[in-house]
């Protein structure tokens, strides 16, 4: 199928395999979507770096702490990775259901729907969105209109957190295509509008779309042209839709506002705030966050859990449906906006288009309305020709950020690897790593990779939710399996591989690179040659990641002790030689859902133990990871893997964390070269100790903990 990018801050449009159903979504044939004026604009001139530095300059910051931390090459690459990797465009659309996933029941095949979404309602033929971003478009509503739906929210939800009120004087500044929506709503509310904007020609139409009056910031000093036509009193509210890296916008909003009133930041602005006149006028802030309440709750948007109606009124869904009531009742009129209808092949024409037009604050993109007989998930990218005697045919699933980053280098500098195909999601963008990369295939349909004799080897680095599950099917396949960390998420899921490879004597390994590392492997050798027990104290400075990351989500993540805390247990676990017997572990009061912090202290079945250390708290200048090892008159004190104390001689290394070595030892052992040095029963100890951690730190006992042998 087609689908649109940004490509190095150009528009382009790339053929890539038709997205995989999910469960809880829906697959839609677009019909139409929606460019719009500012929000996409944003996203193309993000891949131009100067443009992305003097809109966030915190990431100068980011950048020199990678420099500290990688060195200049390995910094230099990821930031090249970063900028040059597509974008997918696009966040609103209409069209028809194709297929419903598993467990939704409100919408059927043949639907006409509108979707939104940034991530979801891509700009391409086919999309998968998630149940509570799709809404049912009345049957009196084109398609072509009903693509409006995400835009037409967002100003929606800016006119409800404005609060305003039958006969209220309400300034909109900024005539784009949210400001122009937002018009129409607050006149559809009851509102005196006035709309503020530097086009002419977008105050004009904002008059004709029922604004009272329309002021030319270039030519009117707005502040006092509002306040002329309220009598000097203000405005009741002021909604700010203007996109600026400048205070201005808001400040002007004070000095309009009357006493008591409300300004509402809807577009992104500058806050350099003036004090004075905020607090002279006793003014409300408020901001209005994109299309309503659940927007950017992965619960919400992703899993479907919607919040209930008499205690949130107004959700993102629900938002929608009422755009659609608007446009078909005639009171929302978006034909005006359009700028131009281009196919969607030609979208990079309809951004030139829309870039030059001095009134079109919108294009439509349209999608041919004849059904491909049969919508194709993956396809041929190359032949390397290399896939003789000895070669290991390789597949990854799975193309985020540490796939991208390590796992594939690491492939690729291996001679004797092919790699026979890349399983990628549905945003698209995986489909550039398969290139970069030389793969034979790149698909959205893992059981392509799991049905096909010729893969060797499969490599899994997806979501931690998937680990177990896709671990377990292709060890019934009898795929050679590495499978990132965690193993899984739970002990069933632990039992389910664990049985898999039991019955199928497939070979499987777990991405503990830690015990790869030059210095922890010397920092083992001597803590083997002493006699007795040891104690250990391992201490983590690991690095604070927001609240909405992945990685905390306790569904999709397992939350930061599971995360990564099992790293630490696996490598704790290993240096000693001993299996951990129970733990008794304390935590902070959790920031989230999930335990993002932990002092753990296990006992192993020769009297060892360990205390770790896991916290977020520390400062970034810290090394991350310190291991004391005290043991039969001997001592390791193990630095960053960079380096080494034994009995106080210094040893030192590169910061090599082991991972090339793990992707080769692995490879030696798919060849029959050599044994799995971590296999499935390192994986299970791990998750089984990380829960133990997690119980324990929830209820302030000791606990037994289940190991390999034992669940």
């Amino acid at each position: 199928m087609r689908q649109v990018f940004s490509t190095r801050g150009q528009v382009t449009v790339e053929d890539v395999p038709s997205p995989m159903i999910t469960p809880g979504a829906v697959r839609v044939q677009t019909a139409w979507s929606l460019v719009s004026s500012g929000t996409e604009r944003t996203n193309i001139s993000g891949q131009r770096l100067v443009d992305r530095i003097r809109r966030e300059p915190e990431i100068v910051g980011k950048v020199w702490d990678g420099l500290r931390r990688t060195g200049v090459a390995e910094t230099v690459r990821l930031v090249r990775d970063k900028m040059e990797r597509p974008i997918p465009l696009g966040n609103s659309l209409a069209g028809v259901v194709e297929e419903v996933g598993a467990g939704v029941t409100e919408f059927a095949v043949g639907d006409r729907v509108a979707c939104g979404g940034t991530g979801h309602a891509n700009h391409a033929e086919y999309v998968v969105v998630p149940r509570n971003l799709v809404v049912k478009v009345p049957e009196s509503v084109e398609l072509r209109d009903a693509a409006f739906v995400t835009l037409g929210a967002i100003a929606l939800n800016s006119v409800r957190r404005a609060r305003a009120e039958l006969g209220e004087t309400v300034v909109v500044v900024g005539l784009g295509l949210i400001g122009l929506l937002t018009v129409q709503i607050l006149r559809a509310a009851g509102a005196r509008v006035i709309g503020v904007d530097v086009v002419k020609d977008r105050v004009g139409l904002a008059e004709r779309l029922g604004a009272e009056r329309g002021i030319i910031a270039g030519e009117t000093d707005p502040v006092k042209a509002v306040l002329g036509h309220t009598a000097g009193v203000g405005a009741d509210a002021v909604l700010l839709t203007a996109g600026s890296e400048s205070s201005e916008p808001v400040n002007q909003g004070f000095e309009m506002a009357r006493a008591r009133g409300r300004v509402v930041i809807v577009g992104s602005v500058g806050m350099d705030l003036l004090r004075e006149t905020f607090y002279r006028k006793e003014l409300d802030l408020v901001m209005s966050r994109s299309t309503g309440p659940g927007r950017y709750d992965p619960s919400y948007e992703e899993r479907g859990i919607d919040y209930p109606l008499p205690y949130v009124r107004w959700t993102e869904r629900r938002n929608m449906e009422a755009v659609l009531q608007l446009i078909a009742e005639g009171t929302l009129r978006v034909g005006d906006l359009v700028a131009g209808e281009f196919p969607a092949d030609q979208a990079p024409a309809g951004y030139d288009a829309l870039a030059a037009s001095p009134r079109g604050v919108a294009v439509l993109l349209r999608y041919a309305p004849e059904r491909p007989a049969q919508a194709s998930r993956g396809f041929a990218l190359s032949q390397r020709g290399n896939a003789g005697p000895g070669t290991t045919r390789v597949a990854l699933v799975g193309t985020g950020e540490f796939a991208r980053r390590t796992l594939l280098p690491a492939l690729q500098r291996n001679r004797d690897v092919t790699l026979r195909a890349v399983v990628g999601g549905n945003s698209g963008t995986g489909l550039h790593d398969a290139k970069k990369f030389g793969a034979e295939r790149y698909t959205t349909d893992v059981s392509e990779v799991l049905d096909d004799p010729a893969v060797d080897a499969v490599v899994i680095a997806t979501r931690h939710h998937l680990h177990a599950t896709l671990a377990a099917e292709a060890a019934r396949r009898g795929k050679a399996v590495f499978v990132e960390k965690p193993l899984a998420m739970t002990l069933d899921e632990c039992r389910t591989v664990a049985d898999a490879v039991a019955t199928s004597g497939a070979l499987l390994t777990v991405g503990f690179n830690r015990r790869f590392a030059p210095l922890a492997r010397r920092a083992k050798d001597t803590v083997a040659a002493a006699s007795g027990p040891a104690l250990a104290i391992y201490r983590v400075n690991a690095r604070a990641l927001p609240p909405q990351h992945w990685l905390r989500d306790p569904i999709e993540g397992g939350g930061l002790v599971l995360a990564e805390g099992c790293h630490f247990f696996d490598l704790v676990c290993w240096l000693l030689g001993d299996e951990p017997e129970s733990v008794h572990a304390m935590a902070p009061p959790p920031s989230g859902e999930a335990v993002d912090e932990i002092v753990a202290t296990i006992r192993f079945s020769t009297g060892s133990i360990a205390t770790i250390v896991y916290s977020i708290s520390g400062h970034p200048s810290l090394p991350k990871e310190r291991i004391e090892i005290l043991k039969g008159g001997r001592s390791v004190v193990l630095d960053d893997f960079q380096t080494l104390l034994v009995d106080g001689k210094r040893f030192r290394a590169s910061a090599d964390k082991g991972h090339a070595e793990e992707i080769a030892a692995f490879l030696r052992a798919v060849r029959g070269q050599a044994p799995l040095e971590v296999t499935v029963r390192d994986g299970v100890r791990a998750t089984a100790l990380a829960l133990a951690v997690m119980e324990s730190a929830a209820t302030g006992k000791a606990v037994t903990v289940s190991g390999a042998g034992r669940i």
